[in-house]
């Protein structure tokens, strides 16, 4: 079984109708929470990260509204999600704890 499905089989257990995500600001945004939905964003976002990485013209996103709003929140009330996959495709991993006395 690949990455794609074994998401898909971990998103349908999601159910949520709409997630919030809670913007810098303190502002809220929903989206919807359908794991089918969710794994599509994620795999635009993954497609769209891709093409930035590697110089190429950016896919034409249907979702791009929604993919911005979930790189730019700061929490979200489905914590370990595939929200959380695109935030990491966007920013990359949080630093560890170590990685974090080092920059200091």
């Amino acid at each position: 079984m690949g990455l794609k499905e074994r998401i898909a089989k971990l998103e349908e257990k999601l159910l949520v109708t709409s997630i919030t995500l809670v913007m810098p600001d303190g502002k809220t945004h929903r989206i919807p929470g359908d794991g089918q939905y969710l794994l599509g964003l994620f795999c635009e976002a993954t497609a769209r990260e891709y093409a930035k990485r590697e110089g190429l013209p950016l896919p034409e996103a249907k979702h791009a509204v929604e993919i911005d709003l979930i790189v730019r929140s700061v929490s979200n009330d489905e914590e370990g999600s595939l929200i959380n996959l695109i935030q990491v495709l966007a920013h990359g991993p949080a630093p560890t704890p170590s990685e974090s006395e080092a920059s200091k």
